[in-house]
C-alpha cells in the first residue's frame, strides 16, 4: 500500500507541475493522503520495543500536528 501510494503521489505531483492553472494542481495535490495510513501502519513493524514504538508514534503524530498548524 505504501509503495502504491508513493507511486500515486509521484504521478499526481508530476501532473501538478504540468497543470495549466492552479485549480487543477490543487485537486491533484490531495492524493498524498493515501500514504499517511500506510506510514502509521509501518511503525509496529519497524519498532518492536514498546518504548521505541511509543516514541515513534508520538513523533508521527507530532509531525502531522506541526504540519497541520503550519497551514
Amino acid at each position: 500500500m505504501l509503495c502504491g501510494g508513493v507511486i500515486v503521489v509521484v504521478v499526481a505531483s508530476a501532473g501538478c507541475m504540468l497543470a495549466p492553472d492552479d485549480h487543477l494542481a490543487r485537486g491533484a495535490g490531495h492524493r498524498r493522503r493515501i500514504v499517511l495510513p500506510a506510514t502509521l501502519a509501518l511503525i509496529p513493524h519497524l519498532f518492536t520495543d514498546e518504548s521505541a514504538r511509543g516514541r515513534a508514534t508520538v513523533s508521527w503524530v507530532g509531525t502531522g500536528a506541526a504540519h497541520r498548524c503550519r497551514g
